[in-house]
């Protein structure tokens, strides 16, 4: 686990650019505004499996991190155990830091 992504995370949080909870990345995915999904580690096989191919029929970028849902949760102030990054900057951060490259 990176604990330099967890303040990254509160950041785009904050400033409006994460959508939290498996809704709102599923929205975020189909509008186009994803730039990165993140799944947690302890997230049940059936909704890792929908967004993984939501992300792969949308063209969006996702990612499996090793924290769980809480860690996240904690990160940025509201429960979920999946969320979209809305900005560039912040994903291409994120994706640096969790070292998860690919479609």
């Amino acid at each position: 686990m990176n604990d330099k992504a967890f303040p990254l995370l509160g950041m785009a949080m904050r400033a409006g650019k994460l959508a939290a909870g498996f809704n709102r990345c599923e929205t975020a995915v189909k509008s186009g505004r994803a730039e990165l999904v993140l799944i947690c580690s302890d997230i049940s096989a059936k909704t890792a499996k929908e967004m993984h191919f939501l992300c792969d029929k949308h063209g969006c970028p996702v990612c499996e991190t090793d924290f769980t849902g809480f860690q996240l949760s904690a990160a940025i102030g509201t429960k979920c155990g999946v969320c979209a990054v809305t900005d560039p900057n912040f994903a291409n951060r994120l994706k640096d830091i969790l070292n998860c490259y690919g479609k």
